[in-house]
């Protein structure tokens, strides 16, 4: 096995590394996908600059992720996988919180181990591909731990009922997990709805759901967190932190101090192997939003650059630039595209009278500085 498995860690780690070398290219299939990286991590940890090599590493753990699928009822025996902090959870049903970081699928061969039968819950997009990888997983794991007694089933977090299943699950003895960073929940992201709450996370203000504490004090259940990293491409481990009480009276103060205790343990380890976090730009749609400054108008005598610290290019035939404040990308009406980008290539100023010059329509001119796409440069 040990053979077999290090020809296919240097198979993803070369496959990686191709799809790494084609993100400067601006029509290249992965320059999306490479932008919305740079993007959440310009903005929730700039220390990572969102490199091609950056990049590279990401796609790599999140390779790894799908290799490991195959693999999770022999890497422990060999000596490739190992937890820690679990201790004996007795009869009674726990509330597991894991993060979609390292091989967050050994998460649950630890919970298989340990003869724990549990729900996970998970969110309506690709439920079922989801599903059938754990299911996978759950087979490859029982076939080498024959003798354990646990028992797997799925809950779509993001369906109307999902709240009574979780509960009848609970009261049928068994365990919940949770991937806190992964379910959107019932409703689509708004921030200003109930079911969230807004947390610290690196010095910026990140919105997370609160039905994980919200449960824990309902149900009266210790939430335990679970955090999994890679220390090298083959060496995994799990860490099992301690239990966090469900005590407490104020439930939404609960909630909030619950929910925000998670996310504080999770950034111990994110600090150490930001690159292995998988759901990144999903954590980054949840950031507070961006509220664009009002600007006082066009003026002549201002001096205008492209705004390339809000906006990158992909996909020059299409027309469609990428926002990288709002995680969106937008497509651009004829002759704003090649406009923009000769001025951005050549690293061009223009003064407001020269703009009129060469367009010589102010409502455009307008429109480019109040979507931020040329700015004064101040």
């Amino acid at each position: 096995m040990k053979k077999e498995y290090f020809k296919n860690i240097k198979e993803v780690i070369e496959k990686s590394s191709k799809r790494a070398s084609s993100v400067l290219d601006i029509n290249s299939n992965e320059r999306l996908n490479y932008l919305k990286f740079k993007s959440a991590f310009n903005y929730l940890y700039p220390i990572i600059k969102g490199s091609k090599n950056d990049y590279r590493e990401y796609l790599i753990n999140k390779e790894l992720t799908s290799l490991e699928i195959n693999y999770i009822h022999l890497l422990e025996k060999n000596g490739f996988s190992s937890h820690n902090g679990i201790k004996d959870l007795g009869d009674t049903p726990n509330i597991f919180c894991s993060f979609h970081m390292g091989s967050y699928i050994s998460v649950c061969y630890y919970l298989v181990k340990n003869n724990i039968t549990f729900s996970i819950v998970m969110g309506e997009e690709s439920f079922n591909e989801k599903k059938e990888m754990f299911l996978f997983a759950y087979k490859k794991t029982l076939s080498v731990l024959k003798n354990s007694t646990s028992k797997i089933d799925f809950i779509n977090g993001e369906k109307k009922n999902s709240i009574i299943s979780m509960i009848k699950s609970t009261r049928k003895g068994k365990s919940l997990l949770f991937y806190i960073d992964g379910n959107k929940g019932v409703k689509e992201f708004d921030n200003n709805d109930d079911n969230l709450v807004e947390i610290d996370f690196l010095n910026v203000s990140i919105y997370s759901r609160k039905g994980i504490s919200y449960l824990s004090n309902y149900l009266k259940i210790n939430i335990i967190p679970i955090i999994s990293y890679r220390e090298s491409h083959n060496k995994i481990k799990v860490n099992f932190l301690d239990p966090i009480s469900y005590e407490g009276n104020d439930r939404e103060k609960y909630c909030l101090e619950t929910t925000q205790k998670i996310w504080s343990q999770f950034l111990v380890y994110f600090k150490k192997y930001p690159l292995q976090c998988e759901s990144i730009y999903y954590i980054n749609q949840f950031r507070k939003p961006y509220f664009q400054k009002k600007d006082k108008g066009f003026n002549i005598k201002d001096i205008f650059r492209f705004n390339s610290n809000r906006y990158e290019f992909y996909q020059l035939d299409k027309k469609i630039i990428y926002d990288k404040y709002n995680g969106l990308s937008k497509k651009l009406s004829d002759g704003y595209s090649d406009f923009l980008y000769k001025i951005h290539q050549k690293n061009i100023e223009l003064l407001g009278s020269d703009l009129m010059a060469i367009i010589n329509n102010k409502a455009i001119i307008t429109t480019l500085v109040e979507n931020e796409y040329l700015i004064k440069n101040n």
